[in-house]
């Protein structure tokens, strides 16, 4: 069973994850969230205290993930899980396309077919 707390390890290591993904240097969270550098670096070093509530909001807010995800992802499972998921997601999406591109052709085939049959 997952332990639904909000850890500092967890916030400090996906904070650092969520930065170098956005490739966001500290300095400019700081700049697009009002918080000082000196915090933000506080908040990754996993030894230091939790983030206040609205700071962990601004935070999520401005690297554009939810509070639950900056705060609960603690795994590489849970990165394993979300790889998983988004390939799927991909299949669906390309079978989709092809069934529309299929359709799309018949569609024109029939507009074809229709058009010679009117001029006969």
């Amino acid at each position: 069973m997952k332990n639904n707390k909000c850890t500092r390890t967890a916030f400090g290591n996906n904070l650092r994850k969520l930065l170098k993904l956005k490739g966001m240097t500290q300095a400019e969270l700081a700049s697009a969230t009002g918080i000082t550098r000196a915090t933000i670096n506080k908040y990754l070093c996993t030894k230091a205290s939790l983030p206040r509530i609205d700071h962990a909001a601004t935070i999520a807010t401005v690297l554009e993930v939810t509070l639950d995800y900056l705060c609960l992802r603690s795994t590489e499972n849970d990165v394993d899980c979300d790889i998983h998921v988004l390939k799927q997601q991909l299949c669906q999406e390309r079978a989709i396309r092809q069934r529309l591109v299929a359709a799309a052709t018949r569609f024109e085939q029939d507009i074809k077919n229709i058009r010679e049959q009117e001029k006969k």
